[in-house]
C-alpha cells in the first residue's frame, strides 16, 4: 500500500476543481465491486463479516454496502458487534473510569451469546437481538427481533468480526471484509475522514461527499478454497 504525506495530498486535492469528485467516484466504484462480489455468492455465503479498527469507517461502509445490495433486490440486515458487549460489572466500571480497562478486548464480547444468535439468524429462526447502552455500559438483550429469509443477507460489523476465537460459525458460510486503517484512492491518496453514517444516506448509487467518505480502502477475502479476492484502488 502506498503512503503519501498529508501536505502532498492536500495540495493535489486542491489543485483541481474535480479532484474530490473523482476521488468520491473512485471510492464508490471500489465499493460497488465489493457489493457485486457479495451479490454473486449470496446464496452460498449469507453472512458478511466486516472488520477493522476503531474509526476506520466500518459502520459507514456497512451502511453503503447494504444500500447497494438492497437496491439490487438482495435484502441485507446489518448488525453491530458492539451490541453484544457484556454489561460491565461495578469493578469494570471503576477500572474503565481510570482508563485501566481494555474496551476493545475480545473479552468485552459475549462470545457464546453472539454465536448463538448468529446461528439462529442463519437458520432463519426468529431471533431477539440486543442493544448496548454505552452511557450506562449495560446491554438490553431483547431490544428487537429479526427473522432472516433464506434469500437475505446478514452483515456483521465489528473490530473482532474476523477473529476466529470470537466468530465460530462455519467459514464456508461467510464472506469476509476488512476495513483497513489507512487507504488510498486511485492516485494513492488518503481519503478524507468520515463524520456521520447518516450523512451518507443517499450515497450508494450517487455521489458521496468527500467529507463523509470513509478513510479506508476495502479489501474482500473469501475463505472457501483458501483463495482471496482483493479490491484496492491503488
Amino acid at each position: 500500500m502506498k503512503y503519501r504525506k498529508l501536505t502532498d495530498i492536500n495540495q493535489e486535492m486542491t489543485a483541481s476543481e474535480n479532484a474530490l469528485q473523482q476521488a468520491d467516484q473512485a471510492f464508490l466504484g471500489e465499493l460497488q465491486k465489493v457489493a457485486e462480489s457479495i451479490w454473486q455468492t449470496a446464496a452460498e455465503r449469507p453472512v458478511i463479516l466486516l472488520a477493522g479498527p476503531s474509526g476506520s469507517g466500518k459502520t459507514t461502509t456497512a451502511f453503503l454496502l447494504e444500500r447497494f445490495l438492497d437496491r439490487w433486490g438482495v435484502e441485507t440486515h446489518t448488525i453491530s458487534m458492539d451490541n453484544f458487549f457484556s454489561t460491565m460489572t461495578p469493578q469494570q466500571r471503576e477500572l474503565s473510569a481510570k482508563g485501566k480497562l481494555d474496551l476493545e478486548s475480545p473479552a468485552r464480547v459475549d462470545i457464546p451469546y453472539l454465536n448463538q444468535q448468529l446461528q439462529k439468524i442463519i437458520a432463519c429462526e426468529p431471533t431477539w437481538l440486543p442493544r448496548y447502552e454505552f452511557p450506562t455500559t449495560t446491554r438490553i438483550d431483547q431490544d428487537w427481533q429479526l427473522t432472516r429469509k433464506p434469500s437475505e443477507l446478514l452483515l456483521l460489523e465489528g473490530i473482532h468480526a474476523l477473529n476466529p476465537e470470537v466468530i465460530t460459525i462455519p467459514e464456508e458460510m461467510t464472506a469476509d471484509l476488512r476495513q483497513c486503517a489507512d487507504a488510498c484512492d486511485q492516485w494513492g491518496n488518503c481519503a478524507a475522514p468520515v463524520t456521520s453514517a447518516a450523512d451518507a444516506a443517499n450515497a450508494a448509487g450517487s455521489e458521496l461527499p468527500a467529507s463523509q467518505r470513509s478513510r479506508n480502502s476495502v479489501h474482500v477475502r473469501t475463505r472457501a478454497g483458501g483463495g482471496a479476492q482483493v479490491y484496492c484502488p491503488v
